[in-house]
């Protein structure tokens, strides 16, 4: 759920719809330095061709202080900067 940081209430209908039809569902955080953010920001898809502007620093470090500040409580953390891909997908994998 892109973007749902912004707020988190989608999250908690996402969680309940999901038990009234019997689906299970988690909550990922990713967790990744500031600094890195910012230069992923400049390298995404788009952003180099021109096709699409950067988030922009302060945007991305308000977003990551709010994270930081308000973790969502159940939240499985995933460090995207210390684990590989295959490991994050083996965590998600062995949390159902």
């Amino acid at each position: 759920m892109e973007g749902i940081f912004q707020t988190i209430t989608a999250i908690d209908e996402a969680s309940e719809i999901s038990k009234k039809l019997d689906i299970p569902s988690k909550v990922f955080e990713l967790e990744t330095p500031l600094e890195i953010l910012l230069k992923r920001d400049i390298k995404r898809e788009g952003v180099p061709e021109g096709l699409r502007r950067p988030l922009g620093e302060e945007l991305i470090a308000r977003l990551y202080n709010l994270l930081k500040e308000n973790p969502y409580p159940s939240a499985i953390k995933l460090n995207t900067e210390e684990l590989s891909l295959e490991k994050c997908k083996k965590l998600i994998d062995e949390s159902f």
